[in-house]
C-alpha cells in the first residue's frame, strides 16, 4: 500500500521540480533577449521582435494565470505595433483585457486598443467606441482624460487640433 501512494508522491514532485526551473529559465531568456531587442541607434531589429513575440506569447501559454503574462503580452502587443501588424496587437490586447481584467495593464491595454484603431487603422467608430468603454470602466485612472480627448479630436487633421488647442488656450488665459 505505502509503495502505491509513494511512487505518485515522488513522480508529483519530480513534476514540480522540472516545471519550477523551466518558468525561470524562460524569464532568464526573456530577459537576455530583451537587452538586445533594438540596436545602438535604439531601432527593433524586426527578427528579434518577432522572436521576442514569441517569446513573450511562449510564457502566456506556459503559464496562463501568472500575471507576469499580462506584462508579457502587453509588451508583445507592443511590439507588433512596431512591426505594423496593427490587428495582431489588437488581439493580445483582448487577451490582456479578458484574461486579466482586474491587472493595472487591462486599463492600458483597453487604452491601447482605442489608441491603435485611432492613430494606425484611422477607424474612427470602432476608436470612438473603445474610447468610450474606457471612461466608462475606468473613470478615474489616469488615461482618462487622454481618453476623452482623443474623442474630441477624432477625425479632425492635425492643422484642426492645432488650431483647436490654440483656441482652448486663448480661452484659458484671456488677456
Amino acid at each position: 500500500m505505502k509503495t502505491k501512494t509513494i511512487v505518485p508522491l515522488f513522480a508529483f514532485i519530480a513534476l514540480l521540480m522540472a516545471c519550477g526551473p523551466s518558468k525561470k529559465k524562460l524569464q532568464e531568456q526573456i530577459n537576455e533577449k530583451e537587452a538586445v531587442l533594438f540596436n545602438e541607434n535604439g531601432i527593433l531589429n524586426p527578427e528579434r521582435g518577432s522572436e521576442m513575440i514569441n517569446l513573450y506569447t511562449e510564457y502566456f501559454k506556459k503559464y496562463p494565470d501568472d500575471t507576469l503574462s499580462a506584462k508579457y503580452l502587453f509588451d508583445a502587443a507592443g511590439l507588433k505595433v512596431t512591426l505594423k501588424d496593427y490587428y495582431g496587437a489588437i488581439n493580445i490586447y483582448d487577451t490582456i483585457i479578458n484574461r486579466f481584467p482586474s491587472t493595472h495593464t487591462a486599463p492600458q491595454a483597453l487604452f491601447m486598443k482605442a489608441f491603435t484603431y485611432d492613430n494606425y487603422l484611422q477607424r474612427i467608430n470602432e476608436a470612438r467606441q473603445y474610447y468610450q468603454q474606457f471612461i466608462e470602466r475606468y473613470p478615474n485612472h489616469s488615461l482618462t482624460n487622454d481618453a476623452k480627448k482623443s474623442i474630441e479630436f477624432l477625425g479632425k487633421t492635425d492643422e484642426e487640433i492645432m488650431k483647436m488647442l490654440e483656441e482652448a488656450s486663448k480661452n484659458a488665459n484671456p488677456e
